[in-house]
């Protein structure tokens, strides 16, 4: 990408003279766009929470990666709660469909777009005397560079290459703008250091606020969606896995322990084996 915004500056033939002074015009431009592509790149403080699904229930891949090698349970979920989820929260989440990358020029296509956002927030920046924003860490830049940032994020959560198209996945995102810098941060999503409203929606879709747990060494924080905010109950379906030692009526007493209308929830076991024999 960086190669490609270069290619627009000369195409464009350069700048009269050099925004930095004592610095060749050409050498400028290159110090410039490679501060400003190692801040997006560095930028490692913003969370997204992304919630993962699929269309294809009983997939062998899907089982063994993330049911315990067949021994799990999935849940099948109605898709126009989170459609309606999305549309009372508005700006605050997505839900999309994950998109495939089949060959180059689709990456290309993207990369182009997000390249001459960048290349045109540079030029607004330098022409409103704004050079030295560029330069800086703390990144006061024009607005084309924040959404350009901003869509690199969102391109790496709704984008996967092709070999993954099995699984045809969707994704539910907090869009929130969340970052771990945050003055705040002791206040954000922590019901225990502010006044809970129980008719803020907020606090009813979040009733735990933020959590923390231990994943793979890190510490990775994360958040309890609750179901009952919107409409009904959303789950339709449960899928035992092949392995799966739980049965179908310890699975309707459970349900119907926490009130669940188990007539309205399908109960159904894969048929697909994680053994060969």
């Amino acid at each position: 990408m960086q190669n490609r915004i270069y290619d627009m500056y000369i195409k464009d033939g350069g700048f009269e003279c050099s925004p930095i002074y004592g610095m060749d015009k050409d050498n400028a431009f290159k110090y410039i766009l490679e501060k400003v592509m190692k801040n997006i790149r560095s930028d490692s403080e913003r969370l997204y929470y992304v919630a993962c699904f699929s269309e294809k229930y009983d997939l062998l891949g899907q089982w063994r990666e993330y049911a315990d090698k067949s021994r799990g349970i999935a849940i099948g979920f109605d898709e126009k709660w989170f459609v309606k989820l999305c549309e009372t929260v508005k700006e605050m989440f997505r839900f999309e469909k994950v998109q495939y990358v089949h060959n180059d020029k689709n990456v290309d296509e993207i990369i182009q777009d997000r390249a001459e956002l960048i290349y045109s927030g540079i030029l607004k920046d330098i022409d409103s005397y704004n050079t030295q924003g560029l330069l800086e860490s703390q990144f006061k830049v024009s607005y084309d560079i924040v959404l350009a940032k901003k869509l690199l994020y969102e391109d790496s959560i709704f984008i996967k290459r092709k070999e993954f198209e099995i699984e045809q996945e969707w994704r539910l995102v907090l869009d929130d703008e969340i970052e771990k810098t945050r003055d705040d941060w002791e206040y954000y999503y922590n019901w225990k250091n502010e006044e809970c409203n129980s008719q803020n929606f907020i606090h009813r879709i979040f009733p735990n606020a933020l959590g923390f747990m231990e994943r793979n060494g890190k510490i990775v924080s994360y958040l309890d969606l609750k179901y009952d905010t919107i409409a009904e109950m959303p789950v339709k379906e449960i899928i035992l896995g092949s392995d799966c030692k739980v049965g179908a009526n310890d699975v309707y007493h459970l349900l119907g322990f926490y009130g669940y209308d188990v007539d309205d929830i399908n109960i159904l076991r894969s048929k697909l084996s994680y053994r060969w024999i």
